[in-house]
């Protein structure tokens, strides 16, 4: 899927160069300052996530700690019955 957006994306640069001979380094230019104003972006919402991830992480320990604690005592009232 990228190869063929990255395609797509180049289509106005290699257009340039079959007419004329040489390449549009001014499109190519751009489409790589538009990827870098991107990164930001992207940056910010994995800043975001990684501590709910991690919130989520210490509830899903702490769950099955408790889990297994319960299961425990219930295996030991069975033995007394």
């Amino acid at each position: 899927m990228f190869i063929v957006s990255s395609m797509v994306l180049m289509q106005g640069a290699s257009a340039d160069y079959v007419e004329n001979g040489s390449i549009n380094w001014t499109a190519i230019g751009d489409m790589i300052k538009g990827v870098a104003e991107v990164f930001p972006g992207i940056l910010e919402v994995v800043s975001n996530i990684v501590p709910l991830l991690i919130v989520l992480a210490v509830l899903g320990f702490v769950v099955g700690l408790f889990d297994k604690i319960l299961g425990a005592i219930e295996n030991a009232v069975r033995i007394f019955r």
